[in-house]
């Protein structure tokens, strides 16, 4: 079990967006309702391939705030 958190690395957000595709559906986004959850998940792995250091903890915070902090990394995955 790993927890995103405001310190993690791109790779790490990458890995958690990827365990919360199933959850970017037609919900609205809790951050910002007029769009939905996929468009959010869109925008934040849009953000995460870019890897720009200046927006780095605003994605870390906008990711948690929509999907949670909790996630499994490769290796829990290939574990199972």
């Amino acid at each position: 079990m790993a927890h995103l958190t405001e310190e993690s690395t791109y790779e790490e957000l990458k890995m958690f967006l990827l365990y919360h595709m199933d959850q970017a559906d037609e919900r609205p986004a809790k951050s910002n309702p007029s769009i939905t959850k996929e468009d959010y998940w869109n925008i934040m792995m849009g953000g995460a391939m870019n890897e720009s250091p200046k927006v780095k903890t605003m994605l870390m915070r906008k990711s948690i705030k929509e999907f949670g902090s909790y996630y499994k990394n490769q290796e829990e995955s290939e574990d199972e």
